[in-house]
C-alpha cells in the first residue's frame, strides 16, 4: 500500500482534488460529476455509472498519470481500505457534488502511525475546530456545511519500496 509521500499518488491526489473541490469551478465540476455518476451519484440515472473513489481518479482524468496513477488505482480499491471508512469517503463525495449548492472539500494525506493494514479516512465538518469530532454517519455529513477529510495511509508494502 503506497502512503502518503509525493510520488506515490495520495499526495498528488489530494492537492488536485483540493484544486478542484475549492476553486470558483466546482459548480462545472458537480456539473460533469451528476453528467457521469447520475444526479445522486448512485448511476441511476441512464448512461451514467455509480461513483466508486478509485475509479473517480481514472475516469476524470488529469487527475494523476504514469507510475502515481497505476499505484493509486491499486491502492485505492476496496480490498485496501477499511469498508465503513470508504464508504463515508465516496458518500460524502457524492454529497457534496450533487448538492444544489456543492459543499467544499478539503482533503489532506497523512502516514498512518496507528499501524492499521488498510488506509482509512476520518470526515470532519470543516468548521468544527475540534480535531476530535469527526462525522461518522450520513445524516451528520448532510449537516456540515463543508469538509475535511483526513485520508491516513498504512506505510508502503515493502517489497514495492
Amino acid at each position: 500500500m503506497a502512503s502518503g509521500p509525493a510520488g506515490t499518488g495520495w499526495s498528488d491526489l489530494a492537492a488536485n482534488m483540493n484544486a478542484m473541490f475549492q476553486s470558483g469551478n466546482i459548480g462545472n465540476f458537480a456539473a460533469r460529476f451528476k453528467l457521469k455518476h447520475g444526479s445522486n451519484g448512485n448511476g441511476n440515472d441512464p448512461n451514467t455509472t455509480p461513483y466508486k473513489f478509485g475509479q473517480f481518479v481514472d475516469k476524470h482524468g488529469g487527475l494523476l498519470s504514469g507510475t502515481a496513477l497505476g499505484q493509486f488505482l491499486i491502492d485505492s480499491g476496496r480490498r485496501h481500505w477499511e469498508d465503513a471508512s470508504l464508504d463515508l469517503l465516496e458518500y460524502t463525495v457524492k454529497h457534496s457534488l450533487t448538492n444544489a449548492t456543492p459543499k467544499q472539500i478539503t482533503f489532506l494525506v497523512q502516514d498512518d502511525t496507528t499501524g492499521k493494514p488498510k488506509a482509512w479516512a476520518v470526515i470532519r465538518d470543516a468548521a468544527d475546530p475540534d480535531p476530535a469530532h469527526s462525522l461518522k454517519t450520513t445524516t451528520a455529513i448532510d449537516a456540515a456545511g463543508s469538509y475535511k477529510v483526513e485520508i491516513n495511509c498504512p506505510p508502503p508494502n515493502p517489497r514495492r519500496t
